[in-house]
């Protein structure tokens, strides 16, 4: 039970902060050299539903920084998670969000993050759209997904 309150706490304090910080400039993102990483929150659904048809590929080479949203979009899960281990001081936190029925990709593929890679973190949630080989696991459809 402490637990649990010291939870709802913490993440109560972690929304009122980001909320206090919304209207600086240090959330400004940062234009993004690849394409299918752009916002999908300034996008139509449309827009959406394209990049989460696409193919997407992983920037295994980006360089890291604890304060600032690394590009997920094209990587498992497992690597996501291995790339926000070794930001051991990050200021974002991860979650993950709809699942996509994608028999043509590996297992839980990032189609597409929250938040634009470049963007400072200051707690902010990063939310994943993921793909699933298996049909009767995808939490909707494309043309259903949403953050």
């Amino acid at each position: 039970m402490k637990k649990q309150l010291l939870l709802g706490a913490a993440l109560l304090s972690l929304a009122l902060l980001t909320a206090c910080n919304s209207g600086n400039n240090n959330n400004k993102p940062k234009e993004s050299s690849v394409s299918t990483a752009k916002s999908v929150l300034k996008k139509s659904a449309s827009d959406l539903k394209t990049l989460l048809n696409a193919s997407p590929k992983a920037d295994m080479n980006q360089k890291l920084d604890s304060t600032i949203i690394p590009n997920y979009i094209g990587m498992t899960l497992d690597q996501a998670n291995t790339i926000k281990d070794s930001l051991k001081d990050a200021t974002f936190i991860q979650s993950l969000g709809n699942t996509i029925y994608r028999k043509d990709l590996p297992e839980n593929t990032i189609l597409a993050q929250s938040v634009e890679p470049g963007t400072k973190g200051h707690g902010q949630w990063v939310t994943f759209i993921t793909s699933t080989q298996y049909e009767n696991q995808a939490t909707t459809t494309i043309d259903n997904a949403h953050f």
